[in-house]
């Protein structure tokens, strides 16, 4: 049996630790080797530290880790690149790309998917990466049809693509009681997470004089979307509050204790909560795009950039019903006209 790789030096917070991690669970006792992030160091369970490497987030220590991912490998081992790029350095393994990472695909867009020039700028020297070595690959493997659409139009198609999505769900539907949530968004607070427009529809929806309860994911450390939040808490008495990164049985809990998981963001590579969400039976409120209808069904769709979309949608989930403008006749607009002399 082929020995597992597990390439992960850039993988610490958001779906793709929480795809991970059972990955690290499935692997215990096969004698596969670990490369994995420092910064979530807390989230790995009794690994084996003879076998594990941890890299911190710095330039010399990834470039330890390619070192030792060269040194260690051989033509028998499976590397399974697991932050979406393929080793800088040759090996004699098999590489497998787990691209889970849509941005790589695109040029980076500032206005949704950075939240500064440091940010953007990795952001297009790791596509730049992914293009140059993506060859190197045994096979490049997706979540999605969409996804593969895409990767299919970047690379050419000497490296198969292959769709393979995966989670660790909970098969059991959520109890209706006890709801002390409206709406959950299950998300980190990264710009194109899209939180901004999500919370201006709440301010839509108090200025009417309507207050549904929003559960964020975000941590205080979030400033841009915090003071947002803090400055729409203060105006207009919106009622949401925050309460901080999730683990896997906490999501559950938190879907259990609210009527619907509302998901804003711009773009998404798997959608993970999308699944979890779908996968208890919570209704799912998100936005009419591939990413959405790639792993689910919701039961209600909106424009990601408009906040009023947003609002409607919220509206239209809990039944209240917006009245339409009389339509007038030409002649009626003409007696308006003169009825304001």
């Amino acid at each position: 049996m082929a020995r597992i790789i597990l390439f992960a030096p850039n993988v610490h917070i958001g779906g793709g630790l929480v795809l991970l991690l059972p990955i690290i669970d499935s692997l215990r006792g096969s004698n596969a080797l670990m490369i994995l992030d420092w910064r979530a160091k807390s989230h790995y369970r009794d690994i084996d530290k003879q076998l594990t490497m941890l890299v911190r987030p710095t330039i010399y220590s990834r470039l330890k880790a390619e070192f030792k991912l060269r040194r260690v490998s051989t033509d028998a081992d499976i590397i399974l690149c697991f932050h979406s790029l393929p080793p800088i350095l040759t090996t004699k393994s098999n590489i497998y790309i787990y691209l889970q990472n849509k941005h790589f695909l695109f040029t980076p867009l500032w206005k949704h998917h950075a939240t500064g020039a440091k940010v953007w700028l990795r952001i297009l020297c790791e596509k730049i990466v992914l293009i140059i070595f993506y060859h190197r690959a045994k096979k490049i493997i997706v979540q999605t049809n969409s996804m593969k659409i895409i990767a299919s139009t970047l690379f050419d198609n000497t490296v198969p693509i292959d769709v393979f999505p995966y989670a660790e769900l909970n098969k059991s539907n959520i109890e209706t009681s006890m709801k002390k949530n409206d709406f959950i968004y299950i998300s980190h607070g990264s710009k194109h997470k899209n939180h901004s427009n999500l919370i201006l529809a709440w301010v839509l929806l108090a200025k009417r004089g309507i207050y549904p309860r929003l559960t964020l994911t975000i941590n205080e450390t979030e400033t841009n979307i915090m003071d947002l939040l803090y400055s729409s808490v203060a105006e207009f008495d919106v009622k949401i509050e925050t309460i901080g990164f999730l683990n896997h049985s906490e999501i559950y809990k938190e879907c259990s204790m609210s009527c619907a998981l509302i998901f804003p963001s711009f773009t998404e590579s798997f959608g993970l909560p999308l699944i979890e969400a779908d996968s208890v039976g919570l209704p799912i409120i998100a936005p009419e795009l591939d990413y959405v209808r790639d792993v689910c069904r919701p039961v209600e769709t909106f424009d990601p950039h408009s906040p009023i979309s947003i609002m409607r949608a919220v509206l239209r989930f809990m039944d209240i019903k917006e009245e339409l403008p009389k339509i007038g006749s030409p002649d009626e607009f003409v007696e308006y006209l003169r009825g304001d002399l």
